[in-house]
């Protein structure tokens, strides 16, 4: 797809697997021979203010021993053809590996109880932590390996 350099690393992104236009895109990618995510923050008003607010999450996370995926890169995103000026700021983390959303799960689930109180944990974990999650949805949960990362 598109190739940039990042702190002398190469950085390809793969797929965008997520866009909220005008805002922000997720790719998947390769950074340092490791499969990543890079959430590319757009909007020239408000890009640098969130990009500091997912940052701030993604610390407050491990901070807290919440699961979440490691926080690899974080800085102002030199400008990458048909993704991004260079008036952009982004993140990289690592790829959960064969992740599986909160969302297909719950489609899959043939018990919604036990994956409700395993959500209700979670949640339980990031007020223990101090947290309070302002953007509940599914799509903030991946699952891998018996284990849940929560994101944003």
């Amino acid at each position: 797809m598109s190739t940039t350099i990042i702190e002398s690393f190469e950085l390809k992104l793969k797929a965008c697997v997520r866009e909220v236009v005008g805002k922000r895109k997720v790719f998947s990618g390769l950074w340092q021979n490791k499969d990543v995510f890079v959430k590319i923050f757009l909007h020239p008003d408000s890009a640098e203010r969130h990009w500091k607010r997912d940052v701030e999450g993604i610390k407050r996370f491990e901070k807290g021993k919440v699961l979440t995926p490691k926080l690899l890169w974080s800085g102002k995103i030199p400008a990458i053809e048909n993704v991004c000026d260079d008036n952009a700021f982004g993140i990289i983390v690592e790829a959960v590996p064969n992740p599986k959303a909160l969302n297909e799960l719950w489609l899959e689930s043939d018990n919604k109880a036990q994956l409700t109180n395993k959500i209700i944990e979670i949640l339980a974990s990031h007020h223990n932590a101090g947290l309070i999650q302002t953007d509940l949805h599914f799509g903030n949960f991946l699952f891998s390996d018996n284990k849940c990362y929560s994101l944003d």
